[in-house]
């Protein structure tokens, strides 16, 4: 009867404490880091045409965000802590979204990628605008500013940016808005990239942190960054090649003569401008390979696709279309397929090759900067030492 009397008087005193929580749920005197609140906001919203539309969260749904969570940040090394763990929380999803994007990632990843990157950028954001810091007042305003910038990014841009990519491969026209559309993403990213990882130093140096530098992320993203330019370079050539190419197998498929001819002539000269613009741009640092692979698939298209669709279009010039002739121009489409998936396979395989090498460079140039950072630095403190004990002995 006792046990039943103290469970029944836990119990109502929950029941007033929720009471009470209810009526004030969010005001500064609540912990919201023990108190979060479930955001029921969807990823994707229905009413929105685009699949890549992404809702803000209000305040109150944005988890450890409010004003009573903020210690005191007026100590720079506590403040430098707090920088750099939403600072590099972002470039490793940065990362994350650069990779993806290079590997040919589907466009549901790359969008679980920027849906999560948003919500660390509106929390970034939130605390960066509310944070009491005061010592540290124009970081805090140059933080808040570049987390503002990322949260146009990825709320608008790169939404705008997956529509484009759903539907690349279904016209050159399309491919070309893709295109532009990525390169302008990737190129606006960096510059706030880039400026991330001033900030962090300019504090360090400002405040004589003396952090251990560590330049593995900062040069890794750099890598990445230049690489997914150069790729979309070299792709933007030959790409044009393979679309004139799969123009023309539609017109194929239509028994269209008309569109083949002027379609197997416009291959060809894409094939040949390709080439000729190809020439213009230099190999990636030590590598040709890749560049290589690509010329020569435009070569083959150049050569190959001249005989091929000869053969296709005498076929329907001089022929009706029946089962058998059908069946010819499948084998002739079949042959050119395979040895073009064979270059395409060729080219994807050069490519990782490339990043992997790359990448493994960047990591060791890396270290060699941090080694002679710290020698640097040692260097410096040897020669104030020097300079500080012969002062001393002349006082």
């Amino acid at each position: 009867m006792i046990k039943k009397s103290v469970l029944l008087c836990l119990g109502l005193i929950s029941t007033f404490q929720v009471t009470a929580q209810d009526k004030d749920p969010y005001t500064r005197s609540t912990n919201l880091q023990q108190e979060s609140t479930q955001s029921y906001v969807s990823k994707l919203d229905s009413t929105e045409n685009s699949p890549y539309h992404y809702q803000a969260r209000e305040e109150y749904e944005i988890p450890y965000g409010r004003p009573i969570l903020n210690p005191d940040f007026s100590d720079p090394v506590r403040y430098y802590d707090f920088m750099s763990e939403q600072v590099d929380k972002y470039l490793k999803n940065y990362e994350d979204l650069l990779l993806g994007n290079m590997n040919n990632g589907t466009e549901s990843k790359l969008d679980n990628i920027r849906y999560s990157s948003l919500h660390h950028i509106q929390y970034a954001a939130y605390r960066y605008k509310h944070i009491e810091a005061d010592p540290h007042a124009e970081y805090s305003k140059q933080l808040l500013q570049s987390f503002n910038d990322l949260d146009k990014l990825y709320r608008e841009d790169i939404g705008n940016y997956l529509d484009k990519r759903l539907i690349k491969d279904d016209s050159y026209f399309y491919w070309e808005a893709y295109y532009k559309a990525e390169t302008e993403l990737f190129n606006s990213l960096y510059v706030i990239v880039e400026n991330l990882f001033e900030i962090k130093k300019d504090f360090d140096l400002k405040n004589e942190l003396k952090s251990k530098p560590d330049y593995r992320l900062e040069y890794k993203l750099r890598e990445l960054n230049n690489i997914q330019s150069y790729r979309e370079r070299l792709y933007k050539e030959y790409l044009k090649v393979w679309f004139k190419g799969e123009e023309f197998f539609k017109f194929v498929d239509k028994w269209d003569q008309a569109g083949m001819e002027k379609n197997k002539e416009l291959t060809i000269k894409y094939s040949k401008d390709a080439g000729l613009n190809l020439k213009t741009i230099s190999k990636y640092k030590n590598n040709i390979t890749f560049k290589n692979t690509i010329n020569k698939y435009i070569k083959f298209v150049q050569t190959s696709s001249k005989n091929t669709f000869k053969k296709i279009s005498d076929i329907i010039t001089k022929k009706e279309k029946t089962k058998g002739n059908t069946n010819s121009i499948n084998e002739i489409k079949s042959t050119f397929k395979l040895r073009e998936r064979d270059y395409l396979k060729e080219i994807r395989d050069n490519f990782r090759d490339m990043v992997k090498t790359n990448l493994d460079l960047a990591k060791a140039d890396a270290e060699k900067q941090k080694l002679k950072d710290l020698k640097e630095r040692e260097q410096k403190e040897k020669e104030e030492k020097r300079l500080k004990a012969k002062q001393d002995r002349w006082q």
